[in-house]
């Protein structure tokens, strides 16, 4: 993302992201833009096998804290968003 872009988009409190690391853009290139976009909220989402996901994760740990729901539906607003950013990870369902 280009320093127009970021501006561009303004606040993202909350983001989706693509955790295969080939399709959409490499893990680099992943954590690259969260750390212009500095979401406080950041879900991955296309979890094509367990392995992508611990690598997602391995990789993530390093910058963010890593939450654990047993539910598949949160609901989010600014009252109780993090303070501090984090990956929300839901259940990984077969």
């Amino acid at each position: 993302l280009s320093d127009d872009q970021v501006r561009e988009l303004g606040i993202v409190d909350v983001a989706l992201v693509a955790i295969d690391g080939a399709v959409t853009m490499s893990h680099e290139e992943l954590f690259e833009a969260l750390s212009k976009l500095r979401p406080r909220l950041i879900v991955p989402m296309h979890m094509i096998s367990l392995a992508a996901v611990e690598r997602f994760l391995a990789l993530a740990e390093a910058h963010y804290p890593i939450r654990r729901v047993d539910t598949d539906t949160i609901y989010v607003s600014n009252a109780n968003l993090p303070q501090k950013a984090e990956v929300l990870l839901f259940p990984i369902r077969p």
